[in-house]
């Protein structure tokens, strides 16, 4: 049988109403052949065929196309890539000695990871394999990443090549590592001139993070950020924030019993919950029931517990920009960098005179106060050369004024002629 892992779910909920649709076909079909294997188990083949599509635009007709998988398990387990309508196969891959599998998309369709779990021919030893298709390249080339510990989660970064997996010698394991991919390559060759930076078409090791509390993954969708979560029972719920840019560490926090990682659609926050199953019925955790708002860096922004918490979900926010109007907007950054930084100025101009108003206002009435008694010493002068008999202490001549110069020998150095 074929499953999905958490990954796809993500990705399913993600998609327009015709990929519902061809779901819903592939849910049907999977539950008719549970049931018709029930009934005649080890007595026929059977034959499964599982759908999943995920939408391309045709960047000449406007159109959305759709990319499906059909997974097939005969004697021989065939993974086939094909375009519909029309139905046109584009890439076959034959595997053997299968026992599970499931598969997940990258979320603009660039490429499609499937995780392989398979035996030797005793079926004593498992041990995984990826077959990562590049879907966008000429011929579909696959590219296969050999795994021999137990895999517990596998996710793509959003709008990104790269990809990473929680890895353990044993699924049981509490304590695991975690690995970087990406499918490209980035080289610079350096001459005399000049630096040039090539883009290779090659399956690269980033960086493993070693002895992780962690079994699940979620990339941010901005893209660079991950959270590495432990989630479940048999973890402790910490939640540690990570730049895969960077590649270090933002900040390790804990939510005790968190049972689900959401992230804010723009990749400013995320949220991680502790829900109940909505089955209904005694649910020992009820105490911890609740969610915690985060920030992208790992602060605690809000919390918020319920004695009965069943789901948690972020309102759907739509992409203001087209990939066409993206590019537009990278090739004239410059035009747009002076409007923003003149708007930024203005902001901040604006900021600092609403932090500086009470200031403001007390220096004003200060200056205010002291052209009141200007004023009035300027009213008061006839009364003071009165008192004074005529003389004018404010007349510059009626002052001498003598210069004294005085003279002090601040060091002295002999120098020998």
């Amino acid at each position: 049988m074929a499953c999905f892992g958490p990954s796809l779910n993500n990705t399913l909920a993600q998609k327009d109403a015709p990929d519902r649709k061809a779901l819903c076909v592939g849910v049907v079909v999977v539950l008719v052949i549970r049931l018709f294997g029930l009934c005649f188990n080890f007595h026929i083949h059977l034959h499964m065929s599982l759908i999943w599509t995920v939408p391309e635009q045709n960047p000449r007709t406007k159109k959305m196309r759709l990319e499906i998988i059909q997974i097939t398990k005969l004697t021989v387990f065939s993974i086939r890539l094909a375009r519909s309508p029309p139905r046109n196969q584009l890439r076959q891959k034959n595997l053997f000695n299968v026992t599970k599998c499931s598969m997940a998309w990258q979320s603009a369709g660039d490429f499609l990871g499937v995780k392989v779990l398979r035996h030797t021919k005793s079926k004593k030893t498992l041990y995984n394999n990826f077959e990562l298709f590049r879907v966008k390249d000429a011929g579909i080339p696959v590219e296969m990443l050999d795994f021999k510990d137990a895999v517990m989660d596998f996710g793509w970064e959003p709008k990104g090549s790269r990809f990473a997996l929680v890895h353990a010698e044993n699924a049981s394991s509490t304590r695991t590592n975690v690995s970087f991919y990406d499918m490209n390559k980035t080289t610079t060759t350096v001459t005399k001139s000049k630096n040039t930076t090539a883009t290779v078409a090659e399956l690269t090791l980033l960086e493993t993070l070693k002895d992780r509390g962690c079994n699940h993954l979620s990339w941010s969708p901005a893209g660079g950020i991950i959270v590495l979560a432990g989630l479940g029972e048999s973890s402790s719920g910490s939640l540690e924030f990570y730049d895969i840019d960077a590649n270090q560490q933002i900040a390790t926090k804990e939510h005790y019993r968190a049972t689900e990682v959401q992230w804010d659609p723009s990749g400013r926050s995320l949220a991680t919950c502790v829900v109940q199953p909505i089955t209904g019925g005694y649910y020992k955790y009820q105490m911890d029931n609740g969610f915690i708002l985060w920030s992208f860096q790992g602060k605690q922004l809000y919390q918020q517990g319920f004695e009965n918490f069943y789901q948690f979900s972020w309102r759907p926010r739509k992409s203001v920009l087209t990939a066409e109007e993206k590019e537009e907007v990278v090739k004239n950054l410059k035009k747009f960098e002076k409007k923003f930084d003149r708007a930024d100025k203005d902001r901040a101009r604006a900021l600092y005179l609403e932090e500086t108003k009470g200031k403001r206002e007390e220096r004003r009435l200060i200056r205010d106060r002291l052209t009141v008694l200007r004023q009035n010493y300027a009213n008061q002068k006839k009364t003071r050369m009165e008192l004074n008999g005529g003389y004018d202490s404010d007349d510059d001549s009626n002052y001498v004024t003598k210069v004294v110069v005085t003279e002090f020998t601040i060091s002295t150095k002999e120098e020998k002629v």
